[in-house]
C-alpha cells in the first residue's frame, strides 16, 4: 500500500538500484533494532542503504525532509504531526509501506476514580492527573494526542518501565499507565498488566480522539490490540487508537526506490506478523470499523 498525503507521485521508472540512508530511532527501540535491519535486507542488493540511529522519530523525519535520498521509519501520526509542525509543502512526505502498528493501551486501578480514558482528558483543575508512560519515543505520540484532544495537555507524565509504573498505579501514586505497544515487541510487557486482576485495561478513546480516528487525518485508526498470551481470554479486545508504522520518504525520492518500497515493506510485515496479536483491523473503511465498535466505545466514553 502506498499512502500519499496531499500529492500524487509520478509513475516509478524501471532501472537500477539506489544508495541512500535509512534513519530510525531510538537505537534501543524496535524500529532501529528489528524493523530497519529486516527492511535493509529485503531491499538489498537492488538498493544499498546505510542505517543510522536517531534520537527519536522527529529527528529521523528531519533527515528525510532535508534530503531526497533519505528514508525514515516512523508512524503515520508522527509523520503528519511533523509535516504540520514544520509547515512542509503539501505532499512533501510520503508514507510508503506499512511495517507494523503502534497501539495505545491504558491501565488504571480497578475500582479507582479512572473508569475510562476520557476521565483523564476531562479532569479539571490542579494537580493534573499523573500518568506513567511506557514506550520509547512515547513523548511524541502523547504530544500528537494532546493536539487532537486539548484535554490531554499538561498531564504530569512520568516515563518508566511497565511493571514499576503499574505497581505505582495499584498503590495510588499514579492515576494511569499509558503503554505505547508495538505488536510482537511489547507483548511481554503488556501481558502481565492485562492479566493482573488489580488493574483494568482501558481503550484510549475520547470523543475528540474517536472523531479524529473517523477522519483519519491525524494518522490514527481504531483497532483492537490483544497481547500474544494464553493468559488473556478475550474474544473481542476493546478498541483503542493505533497508528501504522512504516517507511517515510520524500515525494522526489528516486523512482526505483519508490517503486520497490511498498512490496519490500509488505514482505517485512508478513515476516513479523504474529497470530492473534493485532486484531480488528479496518476491514474496508474507517467508517466500517467505527460502526462495528460504536457500542463498546459508547460504554467507555460515558453519557453524552
Amino acid at each position: 500500500m502506498l499512502l500519499l498525503i496531499g500529492a500524487t507521485l509520478p509513475a516509478a521508472a524501471g532501472g537500477g538500484g539506489t544508495e541512500g540512508t535509512l534513519y530510525a530511532g531510538p537505537a534501543a527501540g524496535p524500529a532501529f533494532g528489528e524493523l530497519a535491519p529486516d527492511l535493509l535486507t529485503t531491499l538489498f542488493p537492488g538498493h544499498r542503504l546505510a542505517l543510522v540511529p536517531t534520537e527519536d522519530q522527529a529527528a529521523a523525519l528531519a533527515h528525510v525532509a532535508a534530503a531526497a535520498d533519505a528514508l525514515a521509519i516512523a508512524d503515520l501520526a508522527a509523520m503528519l504531526d511533523y509535516a504540520a509542525t514544520e509547515a512542509l509543502p503539501p505532499g512533501r512526505l510520503v508514507f510508503a509501506g506499512e511495517l507494523s502498528r503502534r497501539c495505545l493501551l491504558a491501565f488504571a486501578r480497578r475500582g479507582g476514580w479512572v473508569r475510562g480514558f476520557a476521565d483523564i482528558a476531562a479532569a479539571a483543575g490542579t494537580p493534573r492527573p499523573a500518568v506513567g508512560l511506557v514506550g520509547r519515543d512515547g513523548g511524541g505520540t502523547l504530544a500528537a494526542l494532546a493536539r487532537l484532544d486539548p484535554g490531554l495537555a499538561g498531564l504530569d507524565i512520568e516515563p518508566g518501565e511497565a511493571a514499576e509504573l503499574a505497581a505505582r498505579v495499584m498503590h495510588g501514586s499514579l492515576d494511569l499507565v499509558l503503554v505505547i505497544a508495538e505488536p510482537g515487541f511489547d507483548d511481554a510487557a503488556v501481558a502481565p498488566l492485562a492479566g493482573d486482576d488489580r488493574l483494568v485495561m482501558l481503550p484510549v478513546v475520547t470523543r475528540l480522539l474517536t472523531r479524529e480516528a473517523a477522519t483519519g487525518e491525524g494518522g490514527f485508526t481504531l483497532a483492537a490490540y490483544r497481547p500474544d498470551s494464553l493468559l488473556i481470554a478475550w474474544s473481542a479486545p476493546p478498541p483503542t487508537l493505533c497508528t501504522p508504522v512504516g517507511v517515510v520518504l520524500r515525494d522526489d525520492a528516486p523512482a526505483a526506490l519508490r517503486s520497490d518500497l511498498a512490496p519490500a515493506a509488505a514482505r517485512v510485515a508478513a515476516g513479523l506478523r504474529r497470530p492473534a496479536t493485532l486484531t480488528g483491523r479496518a476491514a474496508a473503511t474507517v467508517k466500517s470499523v467505527l460502526r462495528d465498535v460504536v457500542g463498546p466505545i459508547r460504554d467507555w466514553l460515558g453519557d453524552p
